[in-house]
């Protein structure tokens, strides 16, 4: 398989390439499972929290907010949710694309189900297959009852505009 610079040879283009090299961020000789212990067997488990992780969780036991800004693939879910797992706190998880929260919520779904916490991701697709089965009374209680909710700000900004036109 070619790569995009081969490709854009071939076809004549002026281009300008660079590729940076990805940085492991730092890690701390705290594993998962050591403040989470149901998570032992998973892949998760056994790894070393990034400092970052650290940091954001030891920032959250503290009560305080947080924003977290790192690289793809560097364990930003992760940061918020093993304090979120480790609490049980109720949590809405706000992504920013439907193929993001899409990527993330079979992993949160794979830890929640350890913990014995219900987690679900709701879009306008979904909440429309709930419609067809239950009432909107048994939507509302089903999306009550979830520890973890996961959704995307175009939905939540949808279900908002209807709440308010009401």
């Amino acid at each position: 398989m070619k790569d995009t610079a081969s490709i854009l040879n071939e076809k004549g283009y002026d281009y300008y390439y660079f590729k940076e090299e990805g940085i492991k961020p730092e890690t701390v000789k705290l594993r998962f499972c050591d403040i989470i212990p149901e998570l032992k067997d998973l892949e998760i488990g056994k790894s070393y929290l990034y400092k970052h992780q650290y940091e954001a969780y030891n920032e959250l036991l503290k009560g305080k907010n947080l924003i977290l800004k790192s690289g793809t693939g560097s364990g930003k879910t992760e940061a918020w949710l093993i304090y979120a797992l480790s609490k049980k706190v109720k949590t809405l998880v706000i992504y920013p694309t439907l193929a993001l929260a899409n990527d993330q919520i079979k992993r949160i779904e794979a830890y929640s189900e350890k913990l014995n916490l219900k987690c679900l991701a709701i879009d306008a697709l979904k909440k429309s297959e709930f419609l067809k089965e239950y009432n909107r009374a048994r939507l509302i209680e089903i999306l009550s009852n979830q520890d973890i909710l996961v959704t995307n700000p175009a939905f939540l900004m949808f279900e908002v505009k209807n709440i308010a036109k009401k």
